[in-house]
């Protein structure tokens, strides 16, 4: 009798890799949400949000990486996240175009 094969995986690693990985980078998000709730209780006036902002897009970017395997993913992957990612953009571009050509009534 044949042995019975193994279904391919589409991602072979390591057994400490699949483990340490996402923890490692669990605990940088945990690092950073820190960071985030330290910004908030400093009195930096308007610089807040753009550092705040930058946090967000550390944290998203480690997210993408990490846990959606764009890293690892083909070229085919990686080509359809920018592209939702430019999607994304238009969306938050067209939302705030409207909302800053309204005009401003005062009651």
């Amino acid at each position: 009798m044949a042995k019975p094969r193994k279904s391919p995986q589409l991602y072979e690693l390591p057994s400490s890799t699949v483990v340490l990985g996402p923890a490692l980078v669990w605990v940088g998000l945990l690092g950073l949400l820190a960071v985030n709730i330290g910004v908030s209780f400093l009195p930096l006036g308007p610089a807040k949000t753009p550092v705040n902002l930058a946090v967000a897009v550390v944290q998203a970017s480690l997210m993408f990486v990490v846990f959606m395997r764009l890293n690892r993913a083909s070229a085919l992957v990686k080509l359809t996240a920018a592209a939702g990612l430019v999607w994304l953009s238009f969306l938050f571009l067209i939302g705030s175009a409207d909302f800053l050509t309204r005009p401003l009534i005062s009651p």
